[in-house]
């Protein structure tokens, strides 16, 4: 009646193999999740990583939390990360600036939840952090019950592959990103559904959506709103990294935006 799996600041390596973790937590407490994943805890393998959570009924499904920019996670092959608590809380939970980075596969991040997914980290599918030249995509699907679908906290998802973000929410925003440096980037297509929600997307702050070198496509819906912006960032189709909303582009896809509210 405790967490399903729970790691505090240890190191997990494999070579070649996959790396598989899966908990479930039946605890009725406010602390107990699926997959817990704490402080200077780091993942590494030059193979794939599957985490799995089914929260207990007052918590997460999928937790990785501690010190900002420590217990980072970096493989090579595909990470797949499931958050599961469909009546009580948050499906996945990534907080403090973790690094989540797949060097050459894909990422794929599911929460079912009240709250689908929080996340204030960075998930990169690529060769480098900040502008990959090779590597995989981004998948996210996340559903809030009564809450937010995904909420992007000054964490980023850069890709060098393609990005796609399906979200839906009840009673709140569907995708809602803001916090310093919140972005969402890729040299490929980047396609946002957000809908069911009060509002579809909302971003606030600096925050980015940005593609270098494919289309952009958003599809936003919304009791109150359909897209709502209020950022000195933007939506950007366009090659230019050094200001991207200002700067005229030389190079870059289209962008489609179809808003009902």
């Amino acid at each position: 009646v405790w967490n399903g799996v729970r790691i505090n600041s240890a190191g997990i390596s494999a070579g070649a193999g996959l790396i598989s973790i899966t908990g479930t937590s039946n605890s009725p407490g406010t602390s107990y999740a699926g997959v817990r994943i704490e402080d200077a805890t780091a993942i590494t393998s030059s193979g794939a990583l599957t985490i799995s959570g089914t929260g207990g009924s007052a918590n997460y499904g999928v937790w990785m939390y501690g010190t900002a920019g420590t217990g980072n996670i970096s493989v090579a092959g595909n990470i797949n990360i499931n958050g599961q608590n469909a009546s009580r809380n948050i499906g996945v939970y990534l907080d403090n600036s973790r690094l989540i980075q797949s060097t050459a596969g894909n990422i794929t991040l599911t929460g079912v939840g009240t709250y689908g997914v929080y996340s204030s980290a960075s998930l990169v599918a690529g060769n480098n952090t900040t502008t990959p030249s090779s590597g995989g995509g981004i998948t996210v699907n996340a559903t809030g019950n009564s809450g937010i679908g995904v909420e992007l906290n000054s964490g980023t998802l850069i890709a060098y592959g393609p990005v796609s973000v399906t979200a839906s929410g009840s009673g709140n925003h569907s995708f809602y990103v803001h916090g310093t440096g919140a972005k969402v980037s890729s040299a490929s297509d980047i396609t946002v559904n957000a809908t069911l929600g009060t509002w579809g997307l909302t971003m606030y702050d600096n925050t980015l959506i940005q593609s270098t070198g494919g289309n952009i496509s958003v599809t936003s819906n919304g009791t109150a709103g359909g897209l709502y912006l209020n950022t000195t960032g933007g939506i950007v189709a366009s090659n230019n990294t050094t200001s991207p909303t200002t700067a005229t582009p030389t190079s870059g896809g289209t962008l489609a935006i179809n808003a009902t509210g």
